[in-house]
């Protein structure tokens, strides 16, 4: 029997305009507060050319110029220095007044609305930031002058929290491989932005409440923060709900660490990735990845069927993955997952001698290698799930999943 004890759950409820600990990549200690300056790609773009005569270099330069400095101004609208030139210029003439254009630039500053105020309540602004702009990709129309640019945005950014935490030696939160597909019209010898499909968190969240700005925003207030971490991190938090036997052993918490973050932005091959893909859905991986920690890092065993289930997409019982046909819901489907450790009497095949347990446990309980789940809307239903990797006073520092 290899179940792990001392495995704990924050399991959260979270009105869904609350976006608590939604900042989508591990911070990591810095030694400096200079990131200022973003960085654009420098290498060869693949360009496709159709219907017509091949744009100048000057034209595809210009092209590159508008995108950099739609980004700036996006970044701009989230800084501390420049968000109220944002909130009264907002993006300026970089977008068309195109009817498609009007639809997409309507959409855009709804969301940055709610991220922006999310920011200000929760001292989240950008103090310095430094981003890259890496052009995977560009499609020319030459008769309809229009242009599709696949891109991909990483940055690095420094939030007031951070400084207010540690002025010498602030935290620096990190994203990476956010995708970005943008359509630009030719007017008038300029380029200006049709529209840019991304999903950020703040997207994912948004399509999947269904939840107007309006709503967001009237009822949007601070995240609550607690006075003190006690010993939190560092005290063995037990399970006091569990069954005490001699089969049993530890929760490696610093090996399920070191994957997640060593893997969040190189991403392990020998495991699906539900991110991508046609059947991609809204935080499709963050429990495949946490189920990966815990296996990979963690030391637990999976919990494999004596007699293996029928191939099928569906899942199975347990806590497993074999290959896309054989594995677990538990191991990918954050409401069973919390079924899985926390309530193993509730699964039709009950008593597994495998696999992670735990208990749901209190803020003050956390530690490294804990899981939080999120109830985004109230509604009782488990939206995600990360992975605790590190704490900064109070607040514990959370891996997301890759590329979000």
């Amino acid at each position: 029997m290899l179940k792990h004890k001392h495995f704990t759950f924050l399991t959260v409820v979270i009105a869904i305009t609350m976006l608590i600990f939604v900042n989508s990549a591990i911070h990591v200690s810095a030694n400096t507060v200079e990131i200022i300056m973003p960085v654009p790609t420098t290498t060869s773009i693949p360009t496709t050319y159709t219907n017509g005569g091949v744009p100048s270099v000057e034209q595809l330069e210009d092209l590159k110029n508008t995108i950099q400095s739609y980004f700036e101004t996006r970044y701009q609208a989230l800084s501390v220095l420049h968000s109220d030139n944002f909130k009264e210029n907002g993006f300026g003439d970089l977008v068309s007044d195109r009817s498609d254009a009007r639809d997409f630039l309507d959409s855009e500053l709804s969301k940055l609305t709610v991220e922006i105020r999310h920011a200000e309540l929760n001292h989240l602004r950008y103090v310095d930031y430094k981003y890259s702009l890496e052009f995977n990709n560009i499609e020319v129309d030459n008769i309809s002058r229009m242009v599709t640019v696949s891109l991909i945005e990483e940055h690095e950014v420094i939030e007031e929290i951070s400084v207010e935490l540690n002025p010498e030696y602030p935290f620096v939160s990190r994203r990476y491989n956010l995708e970005h597909t943008i359509i630009l019209h030719e007017e008038q010898g300029k380029w200006k932005i049709i529209s840019d499909n991304y999903t950020d968190h703040i997207w994912r969240m948004l399509r999947q409440s269904e939840v107007s700005t309006s709503e967001i925003l009237s009822t949007m207030k601070a995240i609550p923060k607690p006075a003190s971490q006690g010993e939190s991190a560092t005290s063995e938090f037990t399970c006091s709900n569990l069954p005490v036997n001699t089969t049993t052993h530890p929760y490696l918490r610093d090996d399920a660490v070191e994957y997640a973050t060593s893997h969040i932005n190189d991403y392990n091959p020998n495991y699906p990735d539900y991110n991508s893909g046609d059947d991609a859905l809204p935080w499709g991986d963050c429990t495949n990845f946490v189920s990966q920690a815990i296996y990979e890092g963690g030391d637990a065993s999976m919990a494999i069927p004596s007699i293996l289930p029928q191939p099928s997409t569906d899942g199975q019982v347990g806590w497993y993955l074999l290959n896309g046909l054989q594995h677990a819901s538990a191991w990918s489907d954050v409401n069973k997952l919390h079924e899985f450790i926390v309530d193993p009497i509730s699964i039709p095949t009950a008593g597994w001698t495998e696999g992670p347990e735990g208990c749901d446990a209190g803020f003050f309980d956390l530690m490294l290698g804990d899981v939080i789940q999120y109830d985004w809307t109230g509604d009782g239903f488990w939206d995600h799930a990360v992975i605790v990797v590190d704490f900064v006073d109070s607040t514990p520092i959370v891996i997301v999943d890759k590329g979000i």
